[in-house]
């Protein structure tokens, strides 16, 4: 029941939950997922839906950095190498994780992905996947709305030096 997907859109329960944003119920799919083994786990959540996102993509933009935070400790448990493969995943439109939640305005998750990007010694590589793939700079999204201002100052904030000054 857990790898079933929707008809139309392709999404498993735990696009859906991921959109609904619920920490508790993400938490008890991940620990169901988990006792039927690594296999399913990974399927599940490298799942995309008909929009090419992975559910990780859903809590980027839908949900609050606690919840995100939660979920990418979750993940973590499965190996560095897994949480490399969702974190880099992309969308249709080629966005990262990293680059919805900049263009949803989460400050927190995008402070919270960077932080867990700069752990595994990711976030060159990150920032270069997203400018590969779609062009632009994960300040891009942040800076074309002028409200995303906390996103901006987050980035800037937590970005080394040398990381910055190539971005701009």
């Amino acid at each position: 029941m857990l790898k079933s997907q929707t008809h139309n859109t392709r999404q498993t329960i735990l696009h859906v939950a991921a959109r609904l944003s619920n920490a508790n119920i993400l938490v008890c799919i991940l620990d169901e997922l988990q006792v039927q083994g690594g296999d399913i786990i990974k399927e599940v959540l490298l799942s995309k839906d008909s929009d090419g996102y992975i559910p990780l993509h859903l809590m980027a933009r839908y949900s609050n950095a606690e919840t995100l935070s939660c979920i990418l400790t979750k993940f973590k448990a499965l190996g560095d190498c897994f949480l490399k493969d969702v974190l880099l995943a992309h969308d249709k439109a080629k966005n990262t994780v990293l680059y919805l939640a900049a263009e949803y305005n989460s400050a927190a998750a995008v402070s919270c992905i960077l932080t867990i990007l700069q752990d595994l010694g990711l976030l060159e590589l990150a920032l270069a996947v997203g400018r590969e793939k779609c062009g632009h700079t994960v300040f891009t999204p942040a800076m074309r709305n002028k409200n995303h201002t906390s996103v901006v100052q987050t980035i800037i904030d937590q970005l080394p030096q040398s990381l910055y000054e190539s971005l701009r």
